[in-house]
């Protein structure tokens, strides 16, 4: 990228058009010696002069433009060049029409090497001046008078110079509004890789601390276990041996404790299922959706019957890419769902379909439950978040983080929303085969 901006910024382009003036003076050198070794071996002395005037003004301009008035090496050569043609027309009386080709070139000459534009529509007018006097000469209108062929052919000369003039400026503005864009999209594509590059950091840290939390939720949970289970072991047999020797309120503080390390634990399982799922390198293979659904459905059965629930599944559904294991703990959590969170006297009703898109398929969890307010759809999939109190729904608030973990694994996405059963609906975006990528 800076290599590019270098190409592009003044000082580069500089040094190239001072190469290419050089080439051209030393062109002008070669052309003068060679010119003038040819007038003389012929002898002709009148053609002589001019030719050995064309290499001093040549030996002039490479010496000048050494200096630091290297700017006057520009202007010498081409109103020296100009006026040598006006003295081989009216001194020498040449009649070399093609002397005329010289000025487009040295228009050009002018665009490249001056950077005013009114420098150079001053040589312009100054050419067609010089352009004048070869026509007025040329055509004999110094003996014969200005003729209309004269002014004719006058008019088409300057209108050629009008024309070849707004082409080239034409061309310089655009170049150089050209040039400036390509400037300033440089530079922006330089602040956006800073930008991408200071945004790629913060992701690399993210993923590092992501991976270093999830490595400890898994340690965490095993660790944690163990001394958990002693003291629900020490409790209870405490509580057995002090058993009719406790008032109510002791007894109440002994089931706190007990209920307590129950949650824990709980709550400390939920966590090493997440950090088994976080950590697991999915192997994909055909799991068929179907069977899978009906494995959960004989699984949950017994809850179903205790809450008068009932799970209801549309359609036919498909064999997807997949690790069944994960696959099977994401559904049988959503159905989970939409057992437990259920309002108060009403029998859970669960419905699943599934939709067919291009290149994946959405299966729909609906519910008739509590539902989610709009506000709290994106918090839910977090880990730890609970929008009731554990006194009206059990739970660790690590379920739906799971179940987003499994899908982002498969590279799907999940979402929900209000069912038509005034509930919750559950989208899960699976695609039909595993992306590798």
């Amino acid at each position: 990228m800076e290599k590019l901006r270098d190409l592009i910024q003044d000082r580069p382009f500089k040094v190239d058009i001072d190469r290419l003036f050089k080439r051209i003076v030393i062109g002008c050198l070669i052309f003068g010696v060679v010119i003038s070794i040819f007038q003389f071996a012929v002898g002709n002395s009148k053609e002589l002069f001019s030719s050995v005037a064309f290499l001093l003004i040549s030996i002039l301009t490479f010496f000048i433009e050494k200096t630091k008035f290297k700017f006057l090496a520009y202007h010498i050569l081409v109103i020296g060049i100009a006026l040598l043609n006006v003295y081989m027309v009216i001194v020498l009386g040449s009649r070399y029409e093609a002397i005329l080709l010289l000025f487009p070139s040295a228009l050009i000459f002018c665009f490249i090497f001056m950077e005013r534009i009114t420098v150079i529509g001053i040589y312009m007018v100054f050419f067609c001046f010089i352009q004048f006097l070869i026509i007025y000469y040329n055509s004999g209108s110094d003996v014969n008078g200005i003729s209309s062929q004269m002014i004719a052919e006058y008019i088409s000369v300057v209108a050629f110079n009008v024309i070849f003039f707004f082409m080239c400026y034409f061309y310089l503005v655009n170049l150089k509004d050209t040039k400036n864009g390509l400037i300033e999209a440089t530079n922006d594509v330089e602040f956006q890789r800073e930008i991408l590059k200071e945004k790629n950091n913060q992701l690399s840290k993210y993923i590092a601390s992501n991976i270093q939390l999830e490595n400890y939720t898994h340690l965490a949970s095993h660790e944690l276990k163990a001394p958990l289970r002693t003291m629900k072991g020490f409790v209870d047999i405490l509580k057995r041996k002090l058993e009719g020797k406790l008032d109510v309120k002791e007894q109440e503080m002994f089931d706190f404790i007990s209920t307590s390390s129950d949650k824990m634990s709980r709550m400390l399982d939920d966590l090493n299922a997440l950090g088994r799922v976080s950590q697991t390198n999915p192997v994909m293979e055909n799991v068929d959706t179907g069977e899978l659904l009906e494995e959960i459905n004989l699984e949950r059965s017994i809850e179903l019957q205790t809450s008068n629930g009932s799970l209801e599944v549309q359609g036919e559904f498909p064999e997807i890419q997949g690790q069944r294991g994960l696959l099977k703990q994401l559904f049988s959590n959503l159905i989970a769902n939409g057992i437990k969170f259920t309002k108060e006297g009403v029998p859970p009703k669960i419905k699943i379909s599934v939709e067919k898109k291009a290149e994946d398929y959405v299966f729909h969890f609906e519910d008739n439950g509590i539902g989610v307010e709009p506000e709290n759809r994106d918090k839910i999939f977090q880990i730890f978040t609970r929008l009731h109190s554990e006194y009206e729904f059990e739970g660790s608030g690590i379920g739906l983080a799971i179940c987003k973990k499994i899908v982002d694994l498969h590279r799907g996405s999940i979402s929900v929303d209000e069912s038509s059963m005034n509930g919750s609906k559950f989208s899960v975006r699976l695609p039909r085969k595993y992306p590798k990528y």
